[in-house]
């Protein structure tokens, strides 16, 4: 899983953060849209993902996505419904357009959150990358 790091609210960049979360079992996640939410995304799977995702205020704008331990992807739309996809690739945030173009013309995770950083204005800051399996990337590398 690869993520930009920008934070911005209403165009103005607030900072730059992780946004990548690894759960207590190992699961990936990562949120986009609203700060105070991305927020409360974190906190809920650092708490193994216990419970409904609850979010409060205008969530119009969030979305998250989260790699379970077997591989299994399920996306979370702006009212915290899950919903498991079986896409052949998966992204989200302001330049989702722009990664799963260069993912559909063979870029890695990494290299398609460099172009959505190039091209939107709105992504930003250093890449984080994840793996779902630390120990298996680093024996491949």
């Amino acid at each position: 899983m690869a993520a930009d790091s920008a934070v911005r609210s209403s165009g103005t960049l607030l900072g730059t953060v992780k946004k990548i979360v690894r759960s207590p079992d190992g699961a990936l996640g990562a949120s986009s849209g609203c700060a105070y939410m991305g927020g409360a995304f974190d906190d809920w799977m650092r708490g193994n993902r216990k419970g409904p995702l609850e979010l409060k205020g205008d969530t119009e704008k969030f979305s998250a996505l989260v790699v379970l331990p077997d591989g299994t992807v399920v996306k979370y739309d702006s009212n915290g419904y899950p919903d498991r996809t079986s896409n052949e690739f998966h992204v989200g945030g302001s330049g989702w357009e722009l990664m799963l173009g260069a993912m559909e013309m063979g870029a890695t995770a990494e290299r398609a959150v460099a172009v959505a950083i190039k091209y939107d204005g709105h992504c930003g800051g250093p890449i984080q990358v994840e793996h779902l399996h630390p120990a298996l990337a680093e024996a491949a590398e």
